[in-house]
């Protein structure tokens, strides 16, 4: 079982920064350069906590690697994987000179930054010491 709780980790960390995501891209005082998506590997991480991994088809497992590979430190080299690196989100202009809005983007950024470190390190983690329940 402890290999899972390697997953449901992640999966918290992925479900986390997505309601982050979704609530400030509802603010009209900010706005994301980068889009990027994670739905992809929440749904890879479902699959692995929630199938049956006994019965995982080859193919399958090689995707959930290539996945996990790709959120990690080895990821892919490709700009669109990237982005998530440099992902934050931005006052608009006309908000710019305000000092208080200016500090919690700030802080929201710090906070983003949290769960894609996290997210990279468990990923990393899952990657380079083979820990697959399967």
């Amino acid at each position: 079982m402890e290999k899972l709780e390697k997953y449901i980790e992640l999966k918290e960390a992925v479900e986390t920064f997505l309601k982050k995501r979704n609530e400030l891209k509802k603010r009209k005082d900010l706005y994301e350069p980068i889009k990027i998506s994670l739905l992809d590997y929440l749904c890879i991480l479902n699959i692995v906590i929630y199938g049956e991994r006994e019965i995982f088809p080859e193919e399958l497992k090689k995707e959930i690697k290539d996945e996990i590979r790709k959120w990690s430190k080895w990821g892919s080299p490709e700009p669109k994987d990237q982005g998530f690196s440099s992902y934050y989100f931005y006052l608009i202009e006309s908000e710019e000179n305000d000092k208080k809005k200016v500090e919690e983007v700030y802080q929201i950024n710090n906070q983003l930054d949290e769960l894609k470190n996290k997210i990279y390190k468990i990923s990393s983690e899952i990657f380079e010491y083979d820990i697959y329940p399967f």
